[in-house]
């Protein structure tokens, strides 16, 4: 006859502990030779209620004090060893059940039960998906004029990106309707073209970043255009910037602008590439970015409208991988590109 145990035996206990913060190891994650052998692996911090029940007995089965709640993680101890589940035992209707593979020698063996009597609750993800939430793009009304864009709703950004084309990189400045504090990336210029990214972002080192609608930037300069794109989902970090490079190509009258390659050290990184161009109507680019709507400007220095060329094109990486994306300029003269990285 099976000889199964309860939690009410001779030297057998339940405790049920109402935890916040603790830390457990899988049974699963550190295995040899079917066992998992020491407290390496994985650990993955919760907040709800366990039970540990303490058996000081001989038998083939013991019966848990409190149901498990399923799918969630069950530790069994034999004499301090830690088993696994599906090789050292099995668990069916609140019993655990040693197999075969593990001898109760011990005249008192002490095993240990611990699992969860209430649904820990669900771990928000590492990394957020990274999304556009919106998209515009603005030219100047004559030449040394501002360029300013349509107001947009920022509500829920994490991050705004506003590319900033001009013939020359002088005498230019950024502003918004929020008052955010905006960072300058480094300036790319060839002959009648010049670029630059600016960013603005929630994070410690840059304060709240002021969202809503009615969001508006300008951008002042010569011939000026700005393309801006808001974004959901960065982290809160001290900098989103992770990469940046420009200027590698499109020096040439009619060349295709090539920024150069970023090579992210993760997934889930969002990679913004733009372009700028001195007489550009048109513009289609490759390795997989998206140009959103309304986030490009033709060229034109006739009224209402006196631009230099932008567009902004983007993606965020599920896997990561180099990336050299190249720009395709309708009537094109000089231009030139930059390519950003941002987490």
């Amino acid at each position: 006859m099976m000889s199964v145990k309860t939690p009410t035996a001779f030297l057998a206990f339940a405790l049920t502990v109402y935890c916040s913060g603790a830390e457990f190891y899988s049974s699963t994650d550190a295995v040899d030779q079917g066992r998992a052998k020491n407290s390496a692996a994985p650990t993955t911090t919760v907040t709800g209620s366990v039970t540990l029940d303490v058996f000081v007995a001989n038998a083939s089965s013991y019966a848990l004090s409190s149901t498990p709640v399923p799918g969630a993680p069950l530790m069994v101890w034999l004499n301090g060893l830690l088993m696994a589940q599906g090789i050292d035992y099995s668990l069916t209707n609140g019993v655990v059940t040693f197999t075969g593979q593990v001898v109760l020698s011990d005249a008192a063996p002490i095993v240990q039960a611990m699992y969860w009597t209430t649904p820990p609750p669900a771990l928000p993800p590492a990394n957020p998906t990274i999304s556009l939430i919106a998209s515009t793009s603005a030219g100047g009304s004559s030449f040394w004029s501002t360029a300013t864009t349509a107001d947009i709703d920022t509500t829920k950004a994490t991050l705004v990106v506003a590319i900033t084309a001009d013939v020359t990189c002088t005498g230019w400045g950024l502003s918004d309707l929020m008052g955010n504090t905006w960072i300058e990336g480094a300036q790319y210029s060839t002959q009648s073209a010049c670029i630059a990214v600016w960013y603005a972002w929630q994070g410690p080192n840059n304060g709240p970043l002021a969202t809503g609608p009615g969001e508006v930037v300008n951008f002042y300069g010569h011939l000026p255009s700005v393309a801006l794109l808001a974004f959901s989902g960065t982290g809160p970090v001290s900098d989103p910037l992770r990469q940046e490079v420009g200027g590698a190509g499109g020096l040439d009258y009619g060349q295709s602008p090539i920024a150069g390659s970023i090579a992210p050290t993760a997934g889930g990184w969002l990679i913004v590439s733009a372009v700028a161009s001195w007489q550009a109507t048109a513009f289609s680019i490759d390795s997989g970015l998206t140009i959103p709507t309304n986030a490009s400007m033709p060229f034109s220095e006739a009224s209402p409208t006196y631009s230099e060329a932008v567009a902004a094109a983007y993606t965020v990486q599920a896997t990561a991988a180099t990336i050299d994306p190249t720009w395709t300029l309708i009537e094109s003269g000089y231009g030139v590109a930059v390519a950003a990285a941002f987490r």
